[in-house]
């Protein structure tokens, strides 16, 4: 099943002059790429779909695209390309929605890649095609089940290890998405193979619901631990400090970029807030 379709190679080639300007060009890097405190602060909702092509680097890129191309050839001659091109899509946007949730407290959190739609593309041939082989680089043949449970458990270290640029949480957002769009399209994958759906599914689900419950395992992001009282007040007013240092630079930066007409009503009632707050602390 390995190979490309039409809407794969077009995925690929815009993947590959994304993550080319992105590398090339810094600013372009830092415009597109997904930041929570963009999202949420500044409304730049488009960086929640423009980040899934750029990626760190070309070995990144290389992965990502392989693991598509195991996939993406028997996935997009049994929806079509036009259901294929949306199943993709909504796996990109539902993973880094599950990214955003995940980091909503650190706004200074950015990330990249094609994970989560990838990861939708791997979830849905899954479901869809439980008997589909592949093989790793002309050594390993794997089920798809089993590649996908071996993703999963990538992808839930990833997120627990030091920050790399990477959007790991992304991955499992986008395969939960992937099953969900999957099960809309062929209602029928559900009872014929639940089995299968669900040895991938679980280890997902585990994971999500131990973060719902203590959000301090994502280790590395000390401020997910301030609610449980982990730290001192000092510690959660430096956070605090940090977290409206970003906001103001990030919209001052957009006047920088745009001028200050670009800004809201509701960014310049909150730039105002933040100056009076920072003359506050310089004081």
């Amino acid at each position: 099943m390995n190979g490309f379709g039409i809407i794969g190679l077009l995925i690929c080639l815009g993947c590959a002059v994304v993550t080319y300007q992105g590398l090339k060009y810094d600013s372009y890097l830092q415009r597109y790429k997904f930041q929570v405190g963009a999202i949420l602060n500044l409304r730049q909702y488009g960086r929640l779909l423009s980040a899934g092509f750029l990626h760190v680097g070309w070995l990144h890129f290389g992965f990502n695209m392989l693991v598509l191309y195991n996939f993406a050839f028997g996935l997009e001659g049994f929806l079509g390309a036009g259901r294929f091109a949306g199943l993709y899509l909504l796996s990109l946007v539902g993973g880094n929605l599950l990214a955003l949730y995940l980091h909503r407290r650190q706004l200074s959190y950015s990330a990249v890649g094609a994970s989560g739609a990838v990861a939708g593309v791997v979830f849905a041939c899954i479901a869809l095609l439980p008997g589909a082989e592949l093989t790793v680089f002309g050594l390993l043949t794997l089920p798809s089940w089993a590649y996908g449970l071996l993703y999963v458990l990538i992808s839930i270290y990833g997120i627990r290890a030091k920050d790399t640029g990477v959007g790991h949480a992304a991955h499992l957002g986008g395969a939960i998405t992937g099953l969900v769009v999957a099960a809309a399209i062929e209602p029928w994958v559900v009872q014929a193979n639940y089995v299968t759906i669900l040895l991938a599914l679980l280890p997902t689900a585990a994971f999500l619901a131990l973060v719902m419950w203590r959000p301090e395992v994502l280790a590395g992001a000390r401020i997910f631990s301030q609610e449980r009282g982990l730290y001192t007040l000092d510690d959660r007013s430096n956070i605090a400090k940090r977290q409206r240092q970003e906001e103001m630079n990030q919209l001052l930066d957009k006047i920088s970029a745009r001028g200050v007409d670009s800004l809201s009503k509701r960014e310049r009632e909150r730039l105002a807030r933040l100056s009076e707050w920072w003359q506050d602390v310089e004081a």
